[in-house]
């Protein structure tokens, strides 16, 4: 059966704002189901909110959508269920921030932010939180929640022998190479220990290249830089279900990680990868291990089993079912 949904994003600043939802809407849409995205333009401003609620209502109305899916949490969440009062069933999607600690955000705006949060789960009729850590900081209707990861788009994100990758990028291919997501947060993903790793493992390999995406790359550039890569290196102090993991899972390269949010989970199957604590020494061993051979892992069979497009899509399926029905 299709069904109809109307996706609300909200609108960022970076060319990666919010590239997985969208991804998701593209796969929603290969299955069949008819989707239409409403951005909402603004979390703090007044008179756009005004207009958001005015285009909000006017969208449902013409659309007519079976459900209505906020793909993150705080004003969008709270927006996407109390700015329309009427039947029609909302999910909200919980991805990190919007319920984890984020030191980059002040205390104030952090505390507002998790409470929209908050009474967003309240009135939803389904809630998704992409990791089982979220599910946990949320005050009430744990029992309603279903965890479905970020998913990875496997029509992008794919093994590529790294001597082409790197031939397309124009990259050296005997250069040991190291990629990192700092994102727009580089202290809650915490670059600062990723540099100290990766100065330790200098002393053993003196010619690492450290590439950091810094959320200006564009998205098309990403699986080709991950392919060119011989590792992925992850030090966050919170996440939810990191995209980044799966991207790297999905084109079979190794992963050094700390044990932050479904990761431990998500490389329980992926050999070679390391879940190690948050210590530069540690990390750079780990580091230095993968870079001494370069292999490649079994990613993207435990990528497409767990969260390629078709049980992702199978998942929010089951969502939207029990959700139509709650309402």
């Amino acid at each position: 059966m299709s069904i109809r949904v109307l996706a609300v994003i909200p609108s960022g600043s970076g060319t990666t704002s919010m590239v997985f939802s969208y991804r998701q809407v593209d796969d929603l849409k290969s299955f069949g189901h008819t989707v239409e995205i409403f951005n909402l333009r603004s979390q703090t401003n007044p008179w756009k909110l005004l207009i958001d609620i005015f285009r909000y209502r006017m969208a449902i109305r013409r659309f007519r959508p079976d459900i209505v899916h906020a793909h993150y949490g705080t004003m969008t969440a709270f927006f996407t269920v109390y700015a329309y009062l009427g039947k029609v069933p909302k999910v909200v999607t919980f991805r990190g921030s919007d319920l984890n600690p984020a030191l980059s955000m002040s205390k104030v705006r952090l505390g507002v932010g998790h409470l929209l949060s908050q009474l967003a789960a309240l009135g939803s009729d389904g809630i998704i939180c992409v990791s089982t850590q979220l599910r946990d900081r949320l005050w009430w209707k744990q029992s309603l929640v279903a965890v479905i990861p970020t998913g990875v788009s496997m029509n992008e994100f794919f093994p590529i022998p790294r001597e082409e990758a790197r031939l397309r990028l124009g990259w050296n291919t005997e250069v040991p190479t190291v990629i990192f997501n700092a994102g727009t947060s580089p202290e809650v993903k915490r670059l600062d220990l990723a540099l100290a790793a990766i100065e330790i493992a200098r002393s053993s390999l003196a010619n690492i290249r450290f590439v950091v995406l810094d959320g200006t790359i564009e998205p098309a550039m990403v699986p080709m830089m991950m392919n060119a890569s011989d590792c992925l290196l992850c030090t966050s102090d919170f996440e939810g279900s990191p995209t980044i993991i799966q991207e790297a899972m999905a084109c079979n390269i190794p992963i050094v990680s700390v044990p932050v949010g479904d990761v431990p989970e998500r490389l329980r199957d992926v050999t070679p990868s390391y879940i190690v604590p948050r210590d530069p020494q540690l990390l750079s061993d780990a580091l230095v291990e993968v870079l001494r051979t370069r292999p490649r892992t079994n990613g993207f069979e435990i990528a497409l089993r767990d969260v390629g497009i078709e049980p992702i899509v199978r998942s929010l399926e089951v969502v939207y079912a029990a959700a139509m029905i709650h309402r």
